[in-house]
Order: structure tokens, then sequence, then C-alpha cells
């Protein structure tokens, strides 16, 4: 009775810590239902982005969810200034300015989907520069002032490892293939490694 009594409290302690993980960081649909979006029709974007911010808590380790279409882009920054001019094109050599949609004319009203998660904590700006900024003047931005909260999840802390490079072409120079190379001439002249290497070996078993 004693070690099952153990064993449920340990269970419990563990449910409780997961439940604290999963809210401890959140997904935050940008817009709610509405999206992120614009119309160029009437110029005015299908939600107040600005006010929908302010009524939010960002906090490290959260993700933001633009559900959206090829129409717009959604360009993060932590420069003001970038933010300011609603403009992308100036910026891409900066490290502190991403693009994570851009607006693909040849997929007109295709809907996307963007997750970002919140990294840095401070200030952080977030727009579309889809013709030429005009969407961003309208509105189809926002500021996302980012708390530490209770930091970088695991899976966040470390960059990603390096692509897969695969093994050398060959551990044993001797048994790879013999390639050919060209001469001047119009002969062609074949490596002769294997004939060599059986060479070797028949010296060697010949004084066994």
């Amino acid at each position: 009775m004693g070690m099952g009594s153990g064993l449920w409290a340990a269970a419990g302690v563990v449910f409780i810590f997961m439940c604290y993980i999963a809210e401890a960081y959140q997904n935050l649909t940008v817009g709610g239902a509405a999206g992120w979006s614009y119309d160029d029709q009437s110029n005015s974007t299908a939600a107040d982005y600005s006010k929908w911010a302010k009524n939010q808590t960002f906090s490290l380790g959260d993700y933001l969810i633009f559900n959206t279409n090829y129409n717009h882009s959604v360009v993060r920054t932590y420069n003001a200034s970038t933010y300011d001019s609603c403009n992308y094109d100036d910026t891409e050599t900066n490290d502190d300015t991403s693009m994570y949609l851009e607006e693909d004319l040849n997929k007109p009203n295709t809907n996307a989907t963007v997750s970002i998660p919140l990294t840095v904590p401070g200030m952080n700006y977030f727009y579309s520069s889809a013709d030429d900024g005009i969407e961003c003047l309208a509105g189809l931005r926002f500021e996302a002032n980012v708390s530490v909260g209770e930091g970088l999840p695991p899976s966040l802390r470390h960059p990603p490892p390096p692509p897969f490079s695969g093994p050398p072409l060959s551990v044993f120079p001797l048994l790879s293939p013999p390639p050919s190379v060209k001469s001047s001439g119009s002969q062609t002249i074949k490596a002769t490694t294997f004939s060599a290497f059986g060479l070797f070996l028949s010296i060697v078993f010949g004084f066994i």
C-alpha cells in the first residue's frame, strides 16, 4: 500500500508539472478569427491588429500563428525604424529583420499559415510589406512587447544541428572505383589501382 501510494503521488506531481508547462507557453492566433488580412478595395484590414496586440500577453516561447494568404507578407523586425518605414527591401541584409512569408502574385488567395516563435525579449515588430508597404501603412502591423516569462523551452534554446553532409566518398582510397584520366592524345588511360593492389598482395603472400 505504501509503495502504491508513493507511485500515485509521484504520478500526480508529474501531471501537475506537465499542466504547468503546457500553460506556460501560448499559441496566439494573430487577429483572432479575422486572421492576417487586408482588403485592397476598401483599403482596410480585417482587424485592428494594434488593439489585438494590446490585449495580449507575449512571453518567450510563445508562438504567433498567422492565418493568411499569399496576397500578404509576414515580416518580423527588432528595428523600430524599419517597422515605421513599412519597407523590407532596404533591410534584406540586416540580421534584425526576417521575412517569414513573401507576397506571391502567382498564388493569389492561396491560404497559408505561418508560425513564428518569440525568442527575443523586448519589442518585436510585425508587419506586411506587400504592395510596397501599403498594407502596413493601412494597419497590417503590430508591436509585441515580449517578456521573459518562463524563459525559452528546451526546443528553442539551441540552434538546429547543421545539415547532414554524409560520410566521406571513400574511407579506403585503394578500394575506390578506378577513375578514367583523359590524356592529351586520343587514348584514355585507366588507373590501375586494383591491379597494383593485387600485385602487392601477390608479393606479400609469395614471401609467406
